[in-house]
């Protein structure tokens, strides 16, 4: 009776038919380099924003914003409004 690692074992003794070769990695161009720098800043970016709409989105619809507002309120006599600097713009 033969199992699994049985006939592992015997896959992994056969010479394999063909040449074997490494690669090696001896030249990175520098623009390449750039370039790719450029478009994994852009994208993360773009992550970034909408992770920030997103997340303003739920605070928004669980109404987390004004329960902030209203601590933050008492905390300083109403001297100091969190919604306010959400909703108006500068």
């Amino acid at each position: 009776m033969s199992t699994v690692a049985d006939k592992l074992a015997k896959k992994s003794t056969r010479k394999t038919g063909g040449k074997q070769v490494r690669l090696r990695l001896v030249y990175v161009d520098f623009w390449s380099a750039v370039k790719l720098s450029f478009l994994g800043a852009v994208a993360l970016a773009i992550v970034t924003m909408v992770s920030f709409f997103l997340i303003y989105l739920v605070l928004d619809a669980t109404n987390i914003i004004a329960q902030a507002d209203e601590f933050v309120a008492n905390i300083t006599d109403g001297s100091v409004s969190v919604a306010a600097s959400w909703d108006s713009p500068r």
